[in-house]
């Protein structure tokens, strides 16, 4: 069951208090609220993963505006809602003010998350079970405020807060004593943020400067899963089963910093004008970690067996970047215009953290010397990045139906990574400097020869070196776009696009390519009645080289994907009733093989000017070609009312 929420809570009642006061002088309102059933068999878990729609009262749309250009404390508000309730995300909207003296917004928004996919990362499917040792249930909240003083004003003083929340309950998995073992956990993390700051409007020239100070508290705690202590690997390891009977650990991140943002715009004539922004801002963070296990286990690093382990972890890290752009734009001649940006920014990392490891009961492989053993790890790692880059735009003005444009850019990146010896597992590149630049080259052509439009535009990056696996080295896209519309009662959109990507350095070796092509078409025979046909084809292919980690030999990964979809629907308006309904099938025939069919069937009559109602039917069917345990069939049947006025 949803709790309620008391930021909703206040909200909701600041909302209320407001209309009441300002109902006689409404302008605008509508009010859409209603009741979802649903009935579904087979994957729950899958189908709160994809959709995760549930039972209840659902508020489809609350919509209010009202103005009173003579009151004293506001002369205008408007509220927005949709969401909450069975819907899993909701949001509200506030919008309060009086003119040229200030403006006052503050919007919510609230969404359910869920993960719990049966085929991912479960070593145990092959027994039967799922969903599977990795899942996420999240509820998020986000509160924004934005206070704006003398709008309209030369200058205007700014006042904001912002706070994100995200809380609730998983699983996941952790490694020791050579073999896997399932937690349950519960996250909590909590993000803040006040701001103020000062725009300026004078002629032809506009600015902005904000100062923000943001605040972030992030825990974590796990415990072992109940029954989950004899781990994922029943093979005994040296001759003795790996087991734990019990395990807690605290995971406590946080940090505080300034943001300094501030961006301009100035039109020095009429074929000129400027723009450009920067951002500074000096993260400091701390992480503390703490763990407390028991049971019967071995360590290769140690060389010995042990019976429980205590471990703290304590680290801080430094973040300090920032960036400035500035572009101009000009006409100098009356068919062409020209523009160009120069953007640099640095940023860099600087951590470090030192590992405490109490090791308990220890015994040799032989079962003697018993005692304790302390461990101790230090790491420093640094990264820094300077990057440059600057692009050139012309296009084409006055041309009639014809439209043309080209652009270039250039970036240089700069990057200095200093890990620590503790950290390379596998020799290798994992620090460095690199120096790598990309070029980037598009162009593209319009015809707007009524009641024909056609759009072609193509796209390259090439980089003369790859600093990480899945860096292209050349990357192309060509996309196609076609309009058509034959008078009032027709009209065709196609589109095509092909991408193709390269790393051919030895030991990565990536390859990406993909097609895609579709097609809708709409179709108005009669003024009552439409309807829609649509198709939609891509293709997806990739390979890189991985290392395998039972011996660390090099062999080729492949992922294809083939998609395609179909959709059909119709509308049809005889007052005072409107129906709309259709289907869809997404297929997959790709690595993971899945179908998902959709049927609907919407159907709106309005009993008088003000008053109607909505009734609604949508089926969702999935299906996967190998894990049938993951198929989901889920219908929903939807009664609304609706009062606008």
């Amino acid at each position: 069951m949803l709790k309620p929420q008391p930021t909703l809570f206040v909200l909701l009642l600041a909302a209320a208090l407001v209309t009441a006061s300002a109902a006689a002088q409404s302008t605008h309102f509508s009010l859409g609220i209603g009741y979802d059933w649903l009935s579904l068999s087979g994957n729950e878990d899958m189908y709160k993963s994809q959709f995760n729609q549930g039972q209840g009262l659902a508020l489809e749309d609350l919509s209010f505006t009202f103005t009173d250009p003579s009151g004293d404390l506001l002369d205008r508000v408007h509220i927005d809602a949709a969401g909450f309730g069975a819907d899993p995300e909701g949001r509200l909207r506030l919008e309060v003010g009086h003119a040229r003296i200030y403006e006052l917004r503050i919007s919510y928004f609230r969404a359910r998350y869920f993960s719990a996919l049966p085929g991912f990362a479960n070593p145990l499917l092959v027994d039967g079970i799922v969903p599977g040792e990795h899942t996420e249930s999240r509820v998020t909240q986000n509160l924004d405020l934005d206070l704006e003083l003398l709008p309209g004003s030369q200058v205007t003083p700014l006042l904001g807060f912002s706070r994100y929340h995200i809380d609730g309950p998983g699983t996941t998995t952790y490694h020791v004593g050579q073999d896997e073992f399932r937690l349950n956990s519960r996250t909590d993390e909590t993000t803040s943020e006040a701001r103020a700051g000062v725009g300026l409007h004078f002629s032809g020239f506009q600015a902005t400067v904000t100062e923000a100070w943001r605040s972030f508290d992030e825990r974590d705690a796990s415990s072992l899963s109940p029954g989950a202590g004899g781990g994922n690997d029943p093979a005994p390891v040296l001759g003795q089963d790996q087991t734990l009977s019990s395990l807690s650990r605290r995971d406590h991140s946080d940090g505080s910093y300034a943001v300094t943002t501030g961006s301009f715009a100035g039109t020095l004539s009429d074929r000129l004008r400027v723009t450009g922004s920067f951002m500074k801002s000096d993260l400091q963070s701390s992480l503390s970690e703490d763990e407390v296990l028991a049971g019967n286990l071995v360590s290769f690093e140690l060389a010995r067996f042990f019976t429980g382990l205590n471990q703290t972890t304590n680290a801080h890290a430094s973040a300090p970047n920032w960036r400035g752009v500035a572009r101009v734009e000009a006409e100098p001649f009356g068919d062409f215009e020209i523009s160009g940006g120069y953007s640099r920014s640095h940023r860099s990392v600087d951590g470090a953290a030192v590992i405490t490891s109490l090791y308990t009961g220890t015994f040799n492989y032989a079962g003697l010397d018993p005692r304790d053993l302390t461990t101790l790890l230090t790491s420093a790692t640094a990264m820094e990045r300077d990057e440059t880059s600057w692009d050139a735009k012309v296009s084409s003005r006055n041309l009639g139906a014809l439209r043309l444009w080209a652009d270039v850019a250039v970036v240089d990146q700069d990057l200095t990574v200093s890990p620590d010896a503790a950290e390379i597992v596998v020799p290798g590149g994992e620090g460095g400097r690199f120096d790598r630049t990309l070029k980037r080259w598009s162009a593209g052509v319009s015809l707007d020869a009524s009641p024909v439009k056609v759009a072609l535009d193509w796209k390259e990056d090439s980089s003369d070196e790859t600093i990480v696996r899945t860096d292209f080295a050349d990357l192309k896209r060509w996309r196609l776009r076609a309009d058509w519309e034959a008078a009032k009662f027709l009209h065709l959109v196609g589109t095509a696009e092909r991408i193709d990507g390269d790393n051919p350095v030895e030991g990565a070796k990536y390859t990406l390519g993909t097609r895609h092509y579709a097609a809708d078409l709409d179709v108005m025979p009669l003024e009552a009645l439409a309807l829609r046909l649509g198709y939609g084809q891509y293709k997806t292919d990739t390979a890189i080289t991985i290392r395998v980690p039972q011996n660390f030999s090099l062999a080729p990964s492949l992922f294809s994907e083939n998609g395609e979809e179909k959709e059909a629907s119709a509308t049809v308006k005889l007052a005072p009733f409107s129906i709309e309904a259709g289907v869809s099938r997404f297929d997959n025939s790709g690595d993971i093989g899945l179908r998902l069919d959709r049927t609907f069937a919407h159907c709106d009559v309005d009993f008088t000017s003000t008053l109607g109602a909505s009734l609604r039917f949508d089926r969702y069917k999935y299906s996967e070609d190998v894990l049938a345990v993951s198929d989901f069939d889920a219908k929903r049947y939807g009664v609304f009312l609706r009062w606008h006025e």
